[in-house]
């Protein structure tokens, strides 16, 4: 039966409600009798279940196998797996009441059918022991997780166990105090680096003759020959 809340959001009392309801309606669709339809039914519960079952196993003799791990049905005549539910999806089992003394339901999460709430007919005073069983198997989980609890770590105190104390040098060696971890002691001031001479330059001097481009006393021949100081070829061929 399709449980469309979650059970950890309800109390008690809506969740027995809602496993009852379940059964009910189980019962019905199956043409089984039970106590419960005498009572009047709950518009609110309504709401948090699906409209219709799913009777696809319905009638079919199941070997139901608890243990601190798991929860699992399979058909007993052709041993074919109809659901394996670990112990942590399962929210909530309620059976052997009054109402419903043959009847076992528990809400169970898996990726199959979702939250469902499945309903077992177990006849004979059998649904009591079920549900004891279920519950002492929740109880011997609870008692191996207690067990087997990770332990705090005790971490030492830097202050009674320091890494380096007095006695003993750092790894670093011998850091000498700065100027800040003595009180009352200023910053050294900084000193001003000398400034060094300017470098001396002087432009090289060339070894070629300088020629003027005319020279009124010179012959045509002799045009670019006469050396003139104060000009060069590079400047005159700009």
């Amino acid at each position: 039966m399709e449980v469309k809340i979650s059970m950890k959001t309800l109390d008690f009392e809506s969740r027995t409600a809602v496993a009852k309801e379940s059964i009910s309606k189980v019962c019905d669709a199956a043409g089984l009798k039970t106590a419960s339809k005498k009572s009047k039914k709950d518009k609110k519960v309504q709401k948090y279940l699906g409209d219709q079952p799913n009777m696809s196993y319905a009638g079919a003799n199941v070997n139901l196998t608890i243990t601190t791990e798991t929860l699992v049905l399979m058909i007993m005549e052709t041993g074919e797996l109809i659901a394996t539910h670990p112990m942590p999806g399962i929210s909530f089992a309620s059976g052997g009441d009054p109402d419903t003394m043959d009847f076992v339901a528990y809400v169970a999460k898996d990726s199959v059918n979702g939250r469902a709430c499945h309903v077992l007919e177990c006849g004979g005073g059998l649904a009591q022991d079920v549900i004891t069983t279920i519950g002492q198997a929740f109880e011997l989980r609870f008692k191996e997780y207690i067990k087997n609890q990770p332990k705090a770590v005790n971490l030492p105190d830097r202050l009674e166990n320091p890494i380096f104390n007095d006695k003993e040098k750092s790894a670093w060696g011998d850091d000498p105090e700065y100027y800040n971890d003595r009180p009352g002691v200023r910053a050294p001031s900084p000193t001003r680096p000398s400034i060094p001479p300017l470098p001396q330059y002087a432009a090289p001097s060339s070894n070629l003759p300088v020629y003027s481009l005319y020279d009124s006393e010179a012959e045509d021949d002799d045009v670019f020959k006469k050396p003139v100081s104060g000009f060069n070829m590079c400047e005159m061929c700009v």
